[in-house]
């Protein structure tokens, strides 16, 4: 992950949006204080996913059991109709 100062950021700000979104690499941002992280919007869409199908109960389990179960078992979703 890179490290910019703030004024690093401000000089280039449109190029190091473009960098971070095709790259989808975040960046630390150094204030005089205080850091943060910068990421897509794509990437942050694809995190608060994430953390609300971790907030399902039984959700990973059943990923992994359908992971974990034999092949000749799966059922391909066209078949279903979806």
């Amino acid at each position: 992950m890179n490290n910019l100062s703030l004024p690093e950021v401000t000089e280039n700000l449109d190029q190091l949006i473009d960098q971070i979104t095709e790259t989808h690499q975040p960046v630390i941002i150094k204030g005089t204080k205080n850091e943060v992280i910068m990421i897509s919007s794509e990437d942050w869409s694809a995190i608060e996913e994430t953390i609300y199908l971790n907030s399902i109960s039984g959700y990973v389990d059943s990923i992994k059991e359908a992971i974990e179960s034999p092949r000749e078992e799966w059922v391909n979703a066209k078949d279903l109709g979806l």
